[in-house]
């Protein structure tokens, strides 16, 4: 409840000290002399201009002005080094792509092989190679 009502206040508060500074003196030109075409007194420096005079130069200063040739060759000298490092980086990950590939297959031929000696060592074709496929005597 006390909340509500600081917050109150101080809109209340705000608002009053906006109504007296509607008028107040500052560096820009007040609406009241821009309508009557009233000059800006000495003191006071103009910041605003009229539309019309914001247009124009916006129509006239809005487009960039075209590069010099040395800037454009410049540039078109970069591309091809760019380009050529963009290239070594692609072919770089792909030759250690494909290294990481082919180690991985040969690794897992080694494990399979290793798991099948394992598995057939010293077999003899006397007996089945499982411990668990011989009979209990």
């Amino acid at each position: 409840m006390v909340w509500k009502q600081l917050l109150l206040v101080s809109c209340l508060s705000a608002a009053m000290f906006l109504s007296m500074l509607q008028e107040g003196s500052s560096a820009s030109v007040g609406v009241t002399q821009v309508a009557t075409g009233q000059e800006p007194q000495e003191g006071v420096k103009q910041v605003f201009v009229p539309e019309s005079d914001a247009l124009n130069f916006l129509r006239r200063n809005g487009r960039r002005s075209p590069r010099p040739p040395q800037e454009i060759n410049e540039e078109n000298r970069q591309h091809p080094g760019a380009n050529e490092r963009q290239v070594e980086y692609y072919e770089e990950r792909q030759y250690e792509y494909e290294n990481f590939a082919e180690e991985q297959i040969d690794e897992y031929a080694r494990s399979q092989e290793a798991n099948e000696q394992w598995r057939w060592r010293g077999y003899n074709g006397l007996y089945p190679p499982y411990p668990s496929d011989r009979r209990r005597v």
